[in-house]
């Protein structure tokens, strides 16, 4: 999920950046949208819930899966934006990277 929406980022710039500013994208005037943002966010909670398992409390899954959000999010916005490239000195295969920079955050997910 988290290379799914690094690369959507990547491939839609412009869009990437308008849903995620709530003053271009004011949700509550756009039900249709924010009926798709929290069916998104929704997906997004049940597989870190998934993830954690049956006995992981509301708050564990709700602090990782901010985690989870912020590392995709942060993740596409650094490398759209280009400082994280440039600190890296270049990065040869970006997909390999979003997948490594992916598995890592998954791997970190615990109770």
């Amino acid at each position: 999920m988290c290379e799914t929406y690094v690369h959507f980022a990547l491939r839609h710039p412009g869009h990437f950046r308008v849903m995620m500013r709530y003053d271009s994208c004011q949700l509550a005037k756009y039900p249709t949208a924010r009926f798709e943002a929290d069916r998104a966010f929704d997906i997004l909670f049940d597989e870190v819930k998934s993830l954690l398992g049956e006995s992981a409390s509301d708050e564990t899954v709700k602090t990782q899966t901010a985690y989870m959000w912020s590392v995709g999010h942060g993740l596409a916005t650094l490398l759209l934006d280009g400082p994280l490239e440039l600190k890296l000195d270049g990065i040869d295969d970006i997909n390999a990277f979003i997948n490594q920079v992916s598995r890592t955050a998954v791997a970190s997910i615990h109770i």
